[in-house]
């Protein structure tokens, strides 16, 4: 029995020991599932207190870079510990260049300070010719190579014509073509004046390449004096002007330029005679505003070795258009001659009879139905109108009746010119010629004249009964 009841102790021992063994293997497996991570993709197994990084195949301690959390102290964390991806390999950089912290493929990184110090905006060292501008560096602009608005070849300045440097790229501001010269000053051969901008600008000279070269002188010619190009100009002789050619132009010259008014005229010049003088088909220099022009009467010139078309003799005055002493150039057989009422050209600059305010409208020489005639006093040659004070008997002012009275205004015995048809106008004053002359003593010519013409009629006969508004019986 006790054998017996030791065998069983021993046998239930046993089974209690060996279930405490289960037990405590179950729980050690649990445990180390609990604590430890498994990169199942990698095969690696982190220790006790290691957890797998979120975004690659290494151990990290929990709370610390790699573990995908962004915790206090870290800039960035993206579960790894690589760089270059937009997140350091230490978590304290978010490799963005400017932050201060020189990361993978950077050169420096001065923070807020790139670009201000030699390190650029894109975090690499700055120098000339790297296409990087740094005005810290003493740049006024950076291209590897020369280009249009920049001297490469490590200059690294804004090109000028004029700055001794050939820049093949570069056009001056306001030329045409890019630098083929440039000896920093003007030149029997380049246009470097410093600074110059324009046509011609660091270009082998020639008269007409619109650059005044005062070293240059065009073949056969004396030093530019201007130059506007290959074409004569109003301030220049072009290049086809022989000895004058690229200088200023001036009527006497020998030169004919048709872009060139003389001073004091205001024509194109059309002739040049060498020396200025008058001649029969140019006039000289001294012609004020129609030197070097051929003359003309209405030129305002009196060149006394012209004839007028159509005169036999040489100009007698010529003011240059009509004037109150002179016929101007469409006069005819009088063209350029002193003017009178009568001569039968009209000068509507010329007052006859010393008639100090009106000018000729008209000259028919005597009376017709337009125009006064010579004898008309202060109305000569005028156009014949009812009101001007003379009786121009040949003169209809209603189209029909000829001028019987003409005292300028509505008088007791002279009708005046108010009828807009003319009808009784410079007529002798009467009721019923149509015609109401209230200075006569008409009151009305018909009913509507009347103040009150429902009540009222407007009586018939002779002034002073006539023409006048009585009631109605």
């Amino acid at each position: 029995m006790q054998r017996n009841g030791l065998s069983g102790l021993i046998s239930s021992n046993t089974f209690i020991v060996m279930s405490w063994v289960i037990l405590i293997i179950a729980n050690i497996s649990c445990t180390y599932k609990t604590m430890t991570t498994l990169c199942e993709d990698h095969n690696i197994r982190c220790d006790v207190g290691w957890v797998c990084a979120t975004d690659d195949a290494v151990c990290v301690r929990p709370g610390e870079c790699g573990d995908g959390v962004k915790d206090p102290g870290e800039a960035c964390d993206d579960g790894n510990l690589r760089s270059d991806d937009g997140c350091s390999a230490d978590c304290m950089s978010t490799e963005i260049c400017g932050n201060g912290i020189i990361d993978v493929n950077e050169e420096c990184d001065d923070g807020p300070q790139n670009h201000q110090n030699g390190c650029s905006i894109d975090c690499h060292k700055e120098f000339c010719g790297d296409g990087i501008y740094s005005p810290n560096l003493g740049e006024e602009c950076d291209t590897i190579m020369d280009t249009e608005a920049c001297d490469g070849n490590r200059r690294c300045k804004v090109p000028t014509c004029g700055d001794g440097y050939i820049n093949r790229q570069f056009i001056p501001p306001g030329a045409d073509l890019p630098e083929a010269c440039d000896d920093g000053k003007d030149t029997a051969k380049c246009n470097s004046r410093e600074g110059s901008n324009g046509p011609g600008s660091c270009q082998i000279p020639m008269c007409g390449d619109r650059y005044v070269n005062s070293q240059f002188s065009p073949p056969g010619g004396s030093l530019e004096s201007c130059d506007d190009g290959l074409n004569d100009t109003a301030f220049c002789n072009g290049n086809n002007a022989d000895s004058v050619s690229c200088q200023i132009p001036s009527c006497g010259d020998g030169h004919i330029n048709h872009a060139f008014k003389p001073d004091g005229s205001v024509l194109f010049e059309n002739c040049d005679s060498l020396g200025g003088m008058d001649t029969e088909s140019c006039n000289g220099k001294n012609a004020g505003p129609v030197s070097c022009q051929e003359p003309s009467c209405g030129d305002g010139y009196t060149n006394i070795f012209f004839k007028p078309l159509g005169n036999d003799k040489n100009e007698e005055c010529d003011t240059g258009t009509d004037t109150e002493s002179c016929n101007g150039k469409n006069a005819g057989k009088v063209s350029c001659r002193k003017p009178s009422c009568g001569d039968g050209y009209i000068n509507r600059a010329f007052k006859p009879n010393n008639n100090d305010i009106l000018t000729e409208d008209c000259d028919d020489g005597v009376d017709t139905a337009g125009c006064n005639g010579k004898d008309a006093r202060l109305a000569s040659c005028q156009k014949a109108r009812c009101g001007d004070k003379y009786v121009n008997r040949a003169f209809l002012p209603d189209g029909a009746t000829p001028e019987a009275c003409d005292e300028g205004k509505d008088t007791t015995t002279c009708n005046g010119n108010n009828n807009d048809n003319g009808h009784g106008n410079c007529q002798p004053a009467k009721c019923g010629d149509g015609y109401l002359n209230r200075v006569a003593g008409e009151q009305c010519e018909n009913v509507q004249d009347c103040p009150h013409p429902g009540d009222q009629i407007c009586s018939n006969g002779e002034l002073p009964a006539g023409c006048q508004c009585e009631n109605k019986p």
